[in-house]
């Protein structure tokens, strides 16, 4: 599957009418690519996640993940997934720190502000793309919605131990929202 991202409608259908640039992602601090045709998909990562601003000089900078029933993460992983999970699909939540994320197996979809135009965007990956999360940016991931069956490596500034998730309700009086909205202008 390559990289789809649309605007979504109120009722988070997706309008295939109104596809959204990658220049907007980008604009936003969602960077995206496909390392599909990569021949070391990890280094390849590797690399892109440290162009992107993710230095990787943390023990714990490169973590895999593996969204699989029962899989075994390392404990902080699960930590952050349990949470994630706690918030799927009800919940508008932000990471902690900027995460760039290499889909290895599997497909995924989630939702992401785009706080210019004020919609909610569905972003749509598969197997080989490869994105950016930016701190403070809000999302929504619905797991109940898609099979759960993703592999892949995330790459952490800061590693592991200084990452984690938030919850809008708690999110804006947080510097990391603001500096995402200085970042992207609307501040």
């Amino acid at each position: 599957m390559a990289l789809r991202a649309y605007i979504l409608r109120s009722d988070f259908s997706i309008d295939s009418t109104r596809p959204v640039a990658l220049e907007t992602l980008d604009a936003l601090g969602w960077k995206t690519a496909s390392l599909t045709g990569s021949q070391d998909l990890d280094q390849s990562a590797r690399n892109l996640a440290q162009e992107w601003g993710i230095p990787l000089t943390q023990e714990d900078s490169v973590v895999p993940l593996d969204l699989n029933k029962g899989a075994d993460n390392p404990p902080k992983v699960a930590q952050i997934l349990a949470k994630m999970f706690q918030f799927s699909g009800a919940i508008t939540f932000a990471t902690t720190v900027d995460v760039v994320i290499l889909l290895k197996t599997g497909n995924t979809h989630f939702d992401l502000e785009d706080v210019v135009s004020k919609n909610w965007i569905r972003m749509e990956l598969g197997p080989g793309q490869i994105y950016r999360v930016p701190a403070g940016a809000k999302s929504r991931f619905t797991f109940s919605d898609q099979k759960i069956n993703m592999t892949g490596l995330a790459f952490i500034k800061g590693g592991l131990t200084n990452a984690g998730v938030v919850e809008e309700k708690d999110l804006d009086n947080l510097t990391i929202r603001a500096a995402y909205l200085h970042s992207v202008g609307k501040i």
